[in-house]
């Protein structure tokens, strides 16, 4: 007992000992396609723009956008047809031909998955392979599909817009009927949902009302959420991720002549502030968001792991730098928030580095270390035999001094 004891103080030593204000290399990104500007852009976690790529040589109007697990960018055209780009910004080519209509908005489900609403009242389904799993074309002709998301069961939320209605799918295809039925003067145009389901639409009927509408997972209307400079844009894209939070895509309209921006949410104000600054289009905003979420290696090891959770563990309630040491959604705080995603991602390795990231490189003994010591609890001639290979990464001495405490 006394034993393993030493060992578990080993092990947290360690934790401690590793910088614990220091930024971790999974940053999220946020991705942004610009209507009517040809060209989508990258932002990192306070909104700044790091990357431009423009799409004219291939598509001239991007609209919905979605990112993958493996960093790959889905981007659909106005005009017919999806395109798909590598996470450093190149061109990868036709995931689906013109002679679809128009994929509006896009989302990846839990299972890795593309589902696309498409203005002319269709939602498919289909595998990153391409291959098509689904489709249901909806009896209302007059329901042009502008929105789409996932709830935590993949079952399908769309929106159409200027309709007052949400409609629901499972994850096969079948149709579920009307999820929400909202009142006037709400004119959807767009739809996200958090991670307690709750549902969020954006409510577009400028100007007698630019909010985002919340609702419960049973269609319950909760609360409208403000946005600060509402007056100048209107409402449009939404997305939601853990590591990020809520996004909004603000769209010029006829009466400010103002380009675009994305707001966030502010959960202290309870308001949407701006996230981006106006220079996202140069002619209306951001048509479609996607969010490629933080990777929560806390400890810099290339791996979400036991060392991650120690260290979060070790310094929760500790005030940090965003994205800095365990804490995984940006707030500044080691919290509950920044272990639940964490345990999201446990065991993963980590995406291609987004555009215009940089990779840290850590230092591989810590890690190393704190395997062989969870080995250790179980095994003493693991331990032994362990210590023995550590040489290589922190000397013989350091060796010797964790074998006598033992």
């Amino acid at each position: 007992m006394r034993t393993n004891c030493l060992y578990v103080f080993l092990l947290f030593t360690l934790a401690e000992s590793s910088q614990e204000d220091t930024a971790f290399a999974g940053m999220p990104a946020i991705y942004a396609t610009h209507a009517g500007g040809g060209a989508f852009s990258q932002f990192n976690w306070n909104g700044t723009e790091t990357s431009k790529i423009s799409t004219v040589d291939h598509f001239p109007y991007p609209s919905g956008i979605a990112v993958d697990s493996a960093g790959t960018l889905y981007v659909g055209n106005q005009s017919g047809g999806l395109y798909r780009y590598a996470s450093d910004g190149t061109y990868l080519g036709v995931f689906q031909d013109q002679n679809q209509a128009a994929p509006m908005s896009l989302v990846i489900d839990h299972e890795g998955n593309l589902i696309v609403a498409y203005f002319n009242s269709r939602i498919a389904k289909y595998s990153l392979s391409g291959q098509s799993l689904w489709s249901f074309q909806y009896v209302d002709l007059g329901m042009f599909f502008t929105g789409i998301a996932v709830d935590s069961s993949d079952n399908v939320f769309a929106v159409a817009q200027g309709d007052t209605r949400v409609v629901k799918f499972a994850t096969n295809g079948d149709y579920l009927g009307n999820a929400i039925q909202m009142q006037s003067p709400i004119l959807a145009s767009n739809i996200a949902i958090d991670s307690n389901n709750n549902i969020y639409v954006t409510n577009s009927q400028w100007p007698q009302v630019s909010v985002v509408e919340k609702y419960s997972s049973t269609g319950d209307w909760l609360t409208s959420l403000p946005i600060a400079g509402s007056n100048e844009a209107s409402p449009f894209a939404i997305a939601f991720e853990p590591s990020v939070g809520l996004l909004v895509g603000m769209m010029w309209n006829n009466y400010t002549n103002q380009p675009g921006y994305i707001a966030k949410y502010n959960e202290a104000s309870g308001v949407f502030e701006a996230f981006t600054n106006r220079l996202i289009s140069p002619v209306y905003g951001p048509m479609g968001i996607a969010i490629a979420p933080a990777f929560p290696d806390y400890g810099n090891d290339g791996m979400v792991g036991a060392e991650d959770y120690v260290l979060w563990r070790r310094t929760i309630g500790a005030t940090v730098s965003p994205y800095s040491g365990a804490d995984g959604n940006g707030n500044g705080t080691v919290d509950q928030a920044d272990y639940d995603i964490w345990r999201s991602r446990f065991g993963n390795a980590p995406s291609p580095p987004p555009l215009g990231s940089a990779t840290n490189v850590p230092e591989p003994w810590i890690p190393a270390l704190i395997s062989w010591v969870f080995a250790a609890l179980f095994s003493r001639k693991t331990f032994n035999n362990s210590a023995r290979r550590l040489r290589k990464y922190i000397g013989t001495r350091s060796v010797g001094l964790a074998k006598r405490l033992v």
